[in-house]
């Protein structure tokens, strides 16, 4: 919240708190249990505004081909809630995903598992 300021609204989820921000959700909590003095950590971002970019520049907005060009080549991967373009590094436990359903980037994803 130090870079990002207040959230427009906090959303309990039951497996940790999402900060809404314009164009931008954060999903912070705790990777094991919740503890006394153990600090939450960022869980996962999606964003979906033109402002919400990744490292390498992939915003929101852009043609999927983008994606491709930043990123490498991957097939779709279908999930039960849509079809994706995912990108996880050998070793780490997060992983980029892109929604892009008609050749638009729409949102741009990170997720992490402990």
């Amino acid at each position: 919240m130090r870079h990002l300021g207040m959230p427009s609204r906090r959303v309990d989820t039951g497996e940790g708190i999402e900060l809404h921000y314009p164009g931008l959700v954060v999903t912070v909590g705790w990777l094991e249990q919740e503890a006394p003095g153990v600090q939450r950590r960022v869980l996962a971002l999606h964003g979906t505004g033109p402002r919400a970019c990744t490292p390498r520049g992939l915003c929101p907005g852009m043609p999927a081909s983008e994606a491709r060009r930043l990123y490498g080549p991957v097939a779709p991967v279908e999930r039960s809630y849509g079809s994706f373009l995912e990108y996880q590094p050998e070793g780490l436990a997060c992983w980029l995903q892109v929604s892009a359903p008609r050749a638009i980037v729409e949102s741009v994803a990170v997720a992490c598992q402990p």
